[in-house]
């Protein structure tokens, strides 16, 4: 799980849609990651905002289990994120 993480990671770096959603699920069930909602909603958010449906399907059902200062706390984290937009999206 580690590995995959890994993989995902470096590709949602560079902008993936579709891998900023798997890291932030992988965030989210702290399956090769810590288990980290904050960091999952950043990377769902990042990948909702490039119009991935799931993600944004994914984003509104995370938001439920959050506070408004986790949410705050995840969009100024994604908003400090050097990665480019790059939809991959299907």
């Amino acid at each position: 799980m580690a590995e995959a993480a890994t993989w995902f990671e470096r590709a949602a770096l560079k902008g993936f849609a579709a891998a900023q959603l798997q890291l932030g699920l992988r965030f989210a069930r702290g399956e090769g990651r810590p288990q980290d909602d904050v960091q999952a909603y950043k990377w769902i958010w990042l990948a909702a905002e490039q119009g991935h449906g799931e993600a944004q399907q994914q984003r509104g059902v995370l938001q439920v289990r959050l506070n408004s200062a986790q949410i705050a706390e995840a969009r100024r984290l994604a908003a400090a994120e050097p990665t480019p937009r790059l939809v991959s999206a299907p």
